[in-house]
């Protein structure tokens, strides 16, 4: 299961509802029809009472914000 996040319909480079992926060379490449997701495997790790999200549980394994 995961989380539909964006979709680059018009082929435009790094626009809004038009993304786009740079690499570590700060290559930019579009990708004109493909879609975005987001997995949601690691969430229910980080769910406590009331189903309020806590970084700090075990098992917990999302990324955490710097300090």
């Amino acid at each position: 299961m995961g989380i539909h996040n964006t979709s680059n319909d018009l082929g435009k480079v790094c626009e809004v509802d038009n993304p786009c992926e740079v690499d570590e060379n700060g290559v930019v490449t579009v990708h004109m029809g493909r879609s975005y997701g987001q997995q949601t495997a690691g969430i229910p790790a980080c769910l406590g009472a009331g189903s309020t999200v806590d970084l700090a549980l075990a098992g917990c394994e999302l990324t955490k914000p710097k300090a």
